[in-house]
């Protein structure tokens, strides 16, 4: 699982990943200050497996000296033990935990993730996702494969090319093919945490029809949606 993990790393790094995440939380977290949200702030990452985006985060952002903490929770302590052993080595300020990130003491109010959702089907994905639905809830972001008709086939060739163990290559093309659409992932959220305003962040490419290879969805709290739609445009362009 380890070296499955370090070759997802390398698909992360070459999709640009963390800056990705990195632009909507920052819309994000703006947002929650000019809504008058004046403590801490925690980011908990969601199945974070060896921690990835959060160490992307602390390394290459200042979001640790904004009073923004960075966290990463998953329930495989081999995984958890690897993502601090490289925050350790890498001198990072974040931190990574084994347990449940909906829990009590490990709760946050941004959530993200990626490559999470289409591990729930069905009943599953609205318990899943009605888990968000604690009053320090302010937003989630939850990154995964956008599935279309040419992408197995997208997954699989890149697979291929990249990845260096066989399991890898066939978990990259497996998770493509059970990805979910944009459609059934907002129905689920509507109906899971009605207090959040949910909807589809990124698409597609620039103004062009042409769909990214990853999409989020989306929640935010209703006071935090009139600046995001401000700052981010038509990126949010499926968000009611």
């Amino acid at each position: 699982m380890l070296t499955v993990h370090w070759e997802m790393q390398r698909l992360a790094e070459e999709f640009y990943h963390g800056h990705r995440v990195l632009k909507l939380l920052r819309a994000t977290i703006a947002a929650m200050r000019s809504s008058g949200h004046t403590g801490p702030i925690r980011i908990v990452d969601v199945g974070c497996g060896i921690g990835y985006t959060i160490r992307w985060l602390a390394a290459r952002s200042m979001l640790h000296k904004e009073d923004v903490e960075l966290t990463g929770v998953d329930l495989n302590s081999t995984l958890v033990n690897e993502a601090n052993r490289l925050a350790t080595q890498e001198a990072l300020p974040c931190r990574f935990f084994h347990g449940n990130a909906f829990s009590a003491d490990l709760r946050g109010h941004i959530y993200i993730s990626t490559g999470v959702l289409h591990h729930f089907r069905g009943d599953s994905l609205i318990a899943f996702l009605r888990q968000h639905g604690n009053e320090t809830t302010q937003a989630f972001v939850h990154y995964d494969f956008q599935p279309w008709a040419l992408a197995p086939f997208g997954s699989w060739f890149f697979h291929v090319i990249r990845m260096r163990t066989a399991l890898a290559r066939h978990d990259g093309v497996l998770s493509t093919a059970r990805a979910h659409n944009a459609h059934t992932l907002v129905s689920a959220a509507r109906a899971a945490v009605p207090e959040l305003t949910a909807g589809i962040y990124g698409a597609k490419i620039w103004n062009t029809p042409a769909p990214r290879v990853f999409h989020a969805l989306v929640g935010f709290r209703p006071a935090l949606v009139p600046q995001l739609k401000q700052s981010l445009g038509r990126m949010l362009g499926e968000l009611p």
